[in-house]
């Protein structure tokens, strides 16, 4: 398990420093050329690991996520 510490402790850093490095200033530029809109009306939508998207403000206005 010391590659697990070692790994969270490395993030744990990035995190307090504001450089993780995966964080987009917009959402994602092909989100909604590629999303595929619901028939049925609202549906929950799940995203896994999204950290603080903008992505997720886009996704929204489909049903909660």
């Amino acid at each position: 398990m010391k590659g697990c510490i070692v790994e969270a402790e490395f993030w744990l850093a990035r995190w307090l420093k504001e450089d993780i490095g995966f964080h987009q200033e917009d959402g994602h530029p092909k989100l909604p050329q590629y999303w595929l809109k619901p028939v049925d009306g609202p549906q929950e939508i799940c995203v896994p690991l999204c950290g603080k998207s903008h992505d997720l403000r886009f996704l929204s206005q489909f049903g909660p996520v």
